[in-house]
């Protein structure tokens, strides 16, 4: 359960089980660090390797929360409507709108996104955790950015403005029905509802 504070323009993380931070692939929220309890840590080395983990070596730290660079803490999320999504209800393929050009581009579904740092993850409030409604970032030399697809490999898009947002794919959700990838606020594992 989350409740945004407005005088800190921050969000505070209320737990309301002792198994929720489980459902984090990162594990406790980004106000205390480098997430130290995260779910994958024990298959990564462990705490001293966090902050490699969640970190992309072509993003510069910037302060926090200017919109620019990386916060320090992480840098890969996931869209939010996929957390707790059964691996075989996420589709393999789909399609994201290019801004520049008005069409639509064939790719594999992203899974973890490297995120765009005006978008949430190094913006005015940072979000709390792992995932968001997010826009895949494109710092890299091409103009491009990186993302882990369903098989688990990574994908490299070159959009011609900005990178595709949550928003911005169509995909085919398990009704069978054409969706984007934003987010209903239905909570942890909605997109196996849908």
């Amino acid at each position: 359960m989350y409740r945004q504070e407005t005088a800190k323009r921050m969000w505070v993380v209320t737990r309301a089980a002792a198994e929720d931070w489980q459902k984090s692939w990162m594990g406790r929220e980004v106000w205390s660090g480098a997430n130290y309890d995260g779910t994958l840590l024990n298959y990564v080395g462990g705490q001293d390797h966090a902050r490699k983990l969640y970190r992309c070596p072509a993003l510069a730290p910037a302060p926090l929360h200017s919109g620019l660079g990386s916060n320090g803490w992480f840098d890969y999320t996931s869209f939010l409507s996929l957390a707790g999504a059964r691996t075989s209800a996420v589709p393999i393929s789909g399609a994201y709108l290019d801004i520049g050009s008005s069409q639509y581009v064939q790719a594999q579904t992203p899974v973890v996104v490297e995120e765009d740092p005006a978008y949430w993850v190094n913006h005015f409030n940072i979000e709390p955790g792992h995932s968001n409604i997010d826009r895949i970032g494109t710092w890299h030399v091409d103009g491009g950015g990186n993302c882990t697809v369903p098989d688990g490999s990574a994908q490299h898009i070159q959009p011609t403005t900005l990178g595709p947002s949550s928003w911005e794919w169509r995909v085919v959700a398990p009704s069978g029905q054409v969706t984007n990838l934003q987010h209903h606020g239905t909570g942890f594992g909605e997109w196996n509802r849908r």
